[in-house]
């Protein structure tokens, strides 16, 4: 019996010896095209890093071990890095220029991705959120891309569970969602402390990994999981959540934070948390941060809203609709059925796959 940990193995092996067959097109990419990359499960059950553009033309694409999460795209957009999906330790990384994959490799044996991470403004560190299970602790791993990725250091999270982090404008600040869920690999699908869960948002200096700020969601909110963040225009942190309370508990899922001051949450007058089904499954700005969206898969929404004036704008209804990314002054998305959207139009469908959870600009 061939197991996970044996075919990741044989995965990284294989990654340090040759570079893995391609489906390419004769096109070099340009900087001009609108780019994206995503992580895809096919009808037989591979994993696919693929790389696009806007129009829904499959640039390359590269083999997985296993389900991919979200991308690092660094500073100069030649690189790549695909993380593993909780509780996996693989990364993947990919030359854009040339169209292959350099290699691959893996967090520390007592450690495992949290699927997310960010290149250094001046691309020579790629950090990651990752899981210290045995301590219940948030950390973040800092690898050096000169050294071939090499694990060099870690940052605390100031929580548990960090999910998504960015690096802000300001090229100095980590911001950490803290969704605040303790996990354990042994055993992957159980949620070990909900009853005492506390999410958090943490800003951390990128020099030393001193804690900055910190803001936590009030008791009465303690189930809700903060665990997507986009930057807006105005250097706000939005924010969307889950919910592991009662599902038909009426809560802000949205909301957003700025330095030293409290959270504001966003409501809906015309839709309740429990019809978007307790769920956020990612956030993203607009190309010049005014507007925000934020998908809610599990009921098969959109909604957009305004950063300046604080307020839905719109809502549009793609089912199981998941990834999103900017799109000029819009949005590109992507969906659990294989679908890619250009705004309101398919521009993709891969029949019987799905595509995971997030989609990363590359260019664009």
């Amino acid at each position: 019996m061939v197991t996970n940990a044996l075919r990741r193995r044989s995965f990284l092996a294989a990654a340090a010896g040759f570079t893995l067959p391609f489906t390419t097109h004769s096109r070099t990419i340009e900087k001009n095209l609108f780019l994206y990359i995503s992580s895809l499960k096919q009808a037989d059950g591979n994993h696919l890093a693929v790389v696009i553009d806007a129009n829904g033309s499959i640039q390359f694409q590269a083999n997985l071990p296993d389900r991919g999460h979200d991308t690092a795209i660094d500073p100069d957009r030649r690189t790549a890095v695909i993380f593993a999906r909780r509780p996996g330790r693989f990364a993947l990384v990919l030359d854009l220029k040339k169209q292959q994959q350099d290699f691959a490799f893996e967090t520390a044996i007592n450690r495992h991705f949290y699927g997310h991470g960010f290149f250094s403004s001046d691309g020579r560190l790629l950090f990651a959120s990752e899981n210290d299970f045995e301590n219940d602790r948030g950390v973040i791993g800092i690898y050096s891309v000169q050294n071939k990725y090499h694990r060099i250091g870690e940052f605390e999270t100031k929580g548990i569970g960090p999910h998504q982090i960015l690096l802000k404008s300001d090229k100095n600040t980590i911001v950490v969602a803290n969704g605040g869920i303790a996990t354990h690999p042994d055993y992957p699908d159980r949620k070990l402390n909900l009853a005492s869960m506390q999410s958090s948002i943490s800003y951390l200096d990128i020099n030393s990994g001193d804690l900055i700020d910190q803001v936590f969601l009030p008791k009465s909110l303690h189930k809700l999981s903060m665990r997507h963040i986009a930057e807006a225009v105005d250097g706000a942190i939005w924010f969307g959540g889950q919910y592991e309370g009662y599902t038909k508990d009426n809560v802000p899922l949205v909301g957003r934070h700025k330095f030293y001051k409290q959270i504001d949450f966003l409501q809906t007058e015309t839709l309740r948390s429990y019809e978007l089904k307790q769920y956020i499954g990612s956030v993203s700005a607009n190309k010049d941060g005014i507007f925000i969206a934020t998908s809610c898969p599990r009921a098969g929404l959109v909604l957009i809203w305004d950063t300046i004036k604080m307020n839905l704008i719109t809502k549009r209804w793609i089912p199981d609709v998941c990834g999103v990314a900017p799109y000029k002054n819009d949005f590109f998305f992507s969906d659990g059925f294989g679908n890619l959207w250009q705004e309101n139009n398919v521009v993709l469908k891969t029949a019987e796959s799905k595509w995971d959870n997030h989609i990363r600009n590359i260019y664009g």
